[in-house]
């Protein structure tokens, strides 16, 4: 599996606007098909966010940059933040509990 982060500056007053933004653009990336999962983490004090979107392997990854680089923009845009940051990684362990 792989996975892209991106880091973003939102203005404070605005990290609830934020959230349904990017949950709108999240609606738009899972319409490519290959994204397994993600989470939007909030940083309320600081004003900062983090996506992780997870694929299921490098080619869908690959594949989803451009659309995944213009929803990120539009998202952001929306609620006057910044895009810090943009990584992407192979997933090399999964810390998930396994139920029995």
């Amino acid at each position: 599996m792989f996975a892209r982060m991106a880091r973003y500056e939102i203005p404070s007053g605005r990290l609830d606007e934020a959230v349904e933004s990017f949950q709108q653009a999240a609606s738009r990336l899972n319409e490519i098909g290959g994204v397994t999962g993600g989470y939007l983490l909030v940083e309320r004090d600081e004003g900062s966010l983090v996506t992780i979107t997870v694929y299921g392997d490098r080619a869908t990854l690959e594949a989803s940059r451009t659309r995944a680089s213009v929803l990120r923009q539009q998202a952001v845009k929306a609620v006057d933040g910044a895009v810090n940051s943009v990584a992407e990684y192979e997933i090399a362990a999964d810390f998930t509990p396994k139920s029995d």
